[in-house]
C-alpha cells in the first residue's frame, strides 16, 4: 500500500515508506532504501523527512557520516 502511493509522489507515503524500511516493520531493515524514500519526501520539503535525513547523515545509515549534511538537514526541517 505506502510502496504504491509512494511511487505516484505522496509525499507522505514517501516518508512512511522511509520509516518502515528503517525501523523494518514488516520488511528487512535496509537503510539505504529508507534514505531512498526519505530524501524524495525531503526534497519536497515534508519537514519530518528532512529531519529524518539529518540522522541519516549524523549515524551514517544508508549514506556516509557528516556531520555538517546532518546538520543543513536539522536545520531545514526547523524551519
Amino acid at each position: 500500500m505506502w510502496r504504491k502511493a509512494a511511487e505516484q509522489d505522496h509525499v507522505i507515503a514517501q516518508y512512511n515508506l522511509g520509516t518502515i524500511y528503517h525501523q523494518g516493520i514488516s520488511v528487512p531493515q535496509d537503510f539505504s532504501e529508507s534514505y531512498k524514500w526519505e530524501r524524495k519526501a525531503a526534497e519536497r520539503g515534508f519537514p519530518l523527512a528532512e529531519f529524518c535525513l539529518g540522522e541519516h547523515y549524523k549515524f551514517g545509515d544508508g549514506v556516509a557520516l557528516d556531520y555538517s549534511e546532518a546538520l543543513n538537514w536539522f536545520l531545514k526541517s526547523a524551519q
